[in-house]
Parts: C-alpha cells; structure tokens; sequence
C-alpha cells in the first residue's frame, strides 16, 4: 500500500499546471493530507462497504481509502469536470477498481434516490456546523467522518466536541476528526 500511496502522490505532481488539482504551495503538506486520509479509512467501520466522499478534488481522501481498502466501494463525488478527468486518470493508472468518479454536486446525490450511504468524508469541502447540519437532515447518511483543525473543534459546541471528535496522534502530529454516527 505505501508503494501504492506514493504512485498517487506522484500523479498529483504530474498533474500539476493542467487542472490545479493540488496548490503547488502545498506540497510540503502532503504527507500530512496522505496520513490524514489513511487515518480516515481506519477510522470507517469494518462493516461499511461504501465510502462516499464529497468534493473529492485532488483524491483526499477518495484514493487513500480506496487503496487502503480494497473490498470497499469509494465513490468520488466531485462537480468540476477537471477534477473529475484528473480522478479518473488516476483510476486509470492505478488500476483502482473499487473506485467510481461521479462528476455532480452532492446535493444531487442525497436529494436523488440514492438509498442509504454508509459513510460519507469531506475533506475542507464545507464549514464542519454546515455539515453537521446536512448529516442531521439527511438520514440516509449513516457515518459521516470530516477531518478538522484544532481550531475547528475548539469552535463547535461542547456537546459534539464531547461525543463526536476523535483525535488521533501520528509521528508527533496531531489529527482531528468530526465522526458522527447512526
């Protein structure tokens, strides 16, 4: 898996300048957002077959967790046709087959007939109280887990800070995350 993991971090290089699928400036963050990712998909219970994550962008946290875990279903769910391509590229190449790119907004896929979603991630894709509020009004979302900043959690109200924020600690570095379940 690591030799899987840093293949994709080199197709977001290569990618650069065509579709700013990823800041150039950001690079030096990489490795962060990749442990970031793969804490995600430990963070998805053993029992959850479908992951689908919203506003997939450069593939944080799609990819990782499709990688990371085979025998789940990862739909990327992303509205810009240059991210999309760029995704599908990156299936392509890697060979991912639990992968799918849905190129639509996300509201398009909860307001649709889309049965139950198992989990759902959202990686700086909207305001943690926003998506708080679409997991609390679409039912059909069973896990939702969002990666947060230290600043984010001390901003949410004590009572999901107390029942809802997971903080995990990797090679010195701390990680934040919103997981609210049904």
């Amino acid at each position: 898996m690591p030799h899987a993991c840093d293949d994709f971090l080199q197709l977001i290089k290569a990618h650069e300048g065509i579709a700013n699928v990823y800041s150039k400036t950001a690079y030096d963050r990489m490795p962060f957002h990749l442990q970031d990712s793969l804490n995600i998909a430990g963070l998805v219970g053993a029992e959850v077959k479908q992951v689908v994550d919203f506003g997939s962008g450069s593939g944080f946290p799609a990819v990782p967790i499709a990688i990371s875990r085979p025998e789940t279903r990862v739909w990327a769910v992303e509205s810009r046709l240059k991210k999309c391509s760029f995704l599908l590229s990156v299936k392509e190449k890697m060979n991912i087959h639990n992968l799918s790119v849905f190129q639509m907004d996300f509201l398009e896929l909860l307001r649709g007939a889309a049965p139950v979603i198992e989990c759902v991630t959202a990686k700086a894709f909207k305001k943690p109280e926003e998506l708080i509020r679409i997991f609390q009004e679409y039912g059909k979302i069973k896990q939702m887990i969002v990666p947060l900043s230290q600043t984010q959690v001390s901003e949410l109200p004590a009572s999901i800070q107390t029942t809802a924020v997971i903080s995990r600690e990797v090679n010195g570095e701390a990680f934040y995350y919103l997981n609210m379940k049904r």
